[in-house]
């Protein structure tokens, strides 16, 4: 009797701990580190858990067999580039957007700042990217929007990420007639997705940190240090 009160004890405690660990308030957003990893992460995670997640509500019990498919899964690395960089074309100008909001910051410090994320995000991935058709004009479509962007007329809701959520559904491997009738289930699942990472970085964001931190790195023009 002894030993399984231990026991039950034990499960009890650990159940605690890992309550604990989930309602552990994530760390604020206060650097430009920090934001280009939050930027980063997010969307990356906003294409897989989309793209998979269709894919497999689609496939059903069929879902793991399709992975040896060699075609399907050519198609699949793809899909997941091309959402993957709508994804991250749409988070930046939204969190960019919140910056300005916050810190009362415009164009000269934004372009630069989110343009020069922008490319060392692609850079680490270049591996995959580079391959892709047509990654070039999209690494220039990206950066083009975050050079013309009206940063202080970016909305704080759903605005910014139509293009993510009509790459889902123009690069996911699934036949088109499907498609019709999958449109708007699609698009709703992901606008679930981006709320989400709204609310996050909502209550993480330190603008104003974020602001002078990039005005004291070497790349921003702000920066006296740097001329």
């Amino acid at each position: 009797m002894e030993a399984e009160y231990r026991k039950s004890a034990l499960r009890y405690v650990g159940l605690m701990f890992r309550k604990l660990a989930f309602w552990r308030a994530e760390p604020p957003i206060a650097t430009v580190e920090a934001f280009s990893e939050f930027v980063e992460t997010r969307a990356k995670f906003i294409a897989q858990v989309t793209l998979y997640g269709y894919l497999k509500t689609r496939a059903g019990t069929r879902f793991p067999e399709l992975f040896k498919d060699e075609v399907f899964g050519q198609s699949l690395d793809i899909a997941k580039w091309q959402i993957y960089l709508m994804c991250l074309s749409d988070l930046m100008v939204y969190a960019g957007g919140l910056l300005s909001q916050r810190a009362d910051a415009g164009a000269e410090d934004l372009v630069p700042m989110t343009r020069a994320l922008a490319e060392k995000i692609l850079a680490r991935d270049m591996e995959q990217l580079e391959p892709l058709e047509g990654f070039a004009d999209t690494r220039a479509a990206i950066l083009g929007r975050l050079q013309s962007t009206e940063w202080r007329d970016v909305e704080d809701g759903e605005g910014p990420f139509d293009g993510s959520q009509n790459a889902l559904v123009k690069w996911a491997p699934v036949a088109p007639q499907l498609k019709e009738f999958d449109t708007e289930i699609v698009i709703n699942s992901m606008r679930f997705k981006w709320k989400g990472v709204r609310d996050q970085i909502r209550s993480r964001l330190e603008a104003a940190a974020v602001i002078d931190d990039w005005r004291r790195s070497p790349e921003s023009e702000l920066n006296p240090a740097a001329r």
